[in-house]
């Protein structure tokens, strides 16, 4: 549960420094000294990777433990792969405020090739229905910042979020366009007000 906190919560530098050491750890067994973490980063300076360690610190997801070469510590450093979180909710139809938090999990980590930076969002609405995602239907999302023309995405406009179909028409313009004839596409020009969280990767429905 908890990585998919962190994409959320820390910088993008700050998750780089997490999944170092997650990757060092799992491949030697112990964690990385200061001087290693700093030669995976491609960082010259120690006092740089001691900023991010103290970042990481006050954020409650790393300890140092003092008087030790090693003394780095991930607190929960990865959920079961087989563990999709469940964050808030989304509309596919007209967007409406999804609260940010962690609500539950999926047990359908091995749908996913990267569960770890895979999260889930219940859909409420049909404005997907032609694509197949229904009203109740959870969506997995692989967190990212960029998509490609056609993705099926996760988007917050301004401070709302929905679930569409994404184009981008040059630098200017941005469509998001339902999978339902009847609902007309959402048009930007202004297109920083328009982040993609995510793309939908998979579909996860619950049979009665």
């Amino acid at each position: 549960m908890y990585a998919i906190l962190w994409v959320m919560n820390l910088t993008k530098k700050q998750q780089r420094v997490v999944e170092c050491i997650q990757a060092f750890q799992r491949a030697h067994g112990y964690p990385p000294t200061l001087r290693e973490l700093a030669a995976a980063l491609h960082v010259k300076a120690i006092g740089t990777v001691q900023g991010y360690i103290r970042a990481l610190c006050k954020k409650g997801v790393l300890v140092q433990r003092k008087d030790h070469a090693r003394a780095l510590r991930l607190l929960h450093s990865e959920r079961p792969a087989w563990e999709i979180p469940i964050v808030g909710h989304v509309a596919a139809g007209q967007p409406v405020l999804a609260p940010e938090h962690i609500s539950g999990t999926l047990p359908c980590g091995g749908l996913v090739a990267d569960p770890q930076h895979t999260f889930a969002l219940q859909v409420r609405g049909d404005s997907m229905i032609n694509a197949g995602i229904r009203d109740g239907d959870f969506v997995l999302v692989h967190h990212q910042p960029t998509a490609r023309n056609g993705d099926i995405v996760v988007v917050r406009v301004d401070d709302e979020v929905t679930v569409k179909r994404f184009f981008r028409d040059g630098a200017q313009r941005i469509r998001l366009v339902a999978e339902n004839p009847t609902m007309a596409p959402l048009v930007f020009t202004d297109t920083s007000r328009v982040e993609i969280i995510g793309v939908v990767v998979g579909l996860y429905r619950r049979v009665k």
